[in-house]
């Protein structure tokens, strides 16, 4: 299904079939950037996409999954390693890290 057949669907079907293309756009859960639940849930994502999947995936502000807890990860290949998160991380959140082959410490 491309945009061209969204368009000319009804209001309900249009709706659906817009979802599904913002959920195969944006989520990639192969992908090693991404979003980080607190209970270690992974939200991939293309490089520099965040803010989309957090609006258009995840229907949230940015702001909100930040206090929320949520870590914004831009991927083990970036050179340092970056992940930006309020306060500190899960356990939930750590193991899966660890477990991906990143580097996990606290800064006080």
């Amino acid at each position: 299904m491309d945009l061209k057949e969204v368009v000319t669907m009804e209001d309900s079907e249009q709706s659906q079939a817009q979802e599904a293309l913002v959920c195969n756009y944006f989520n990639r859960p192969n992908s090693d950037v991404g979003w980080l639940s607190p209970d270690g849930k992974w939200i991939g994502c293309a490089p520099r996409m965040h803010d989309h999947v957090a609006y258009h995936l995840l229907q949230k502000e940015v702001s909100e999954l930040e206090v929320q807890g949520w870590c914004r990860v831009y991927g083990i290949h970036s050179n340092p390693q970056f992940i930006r998160w309020e306060g500190r991380l899960t356990a939930e959140q750590r193991n899966y890290l660890l477990s991906m082959g990143y580097t996990v410490g606290d800064i006080d």
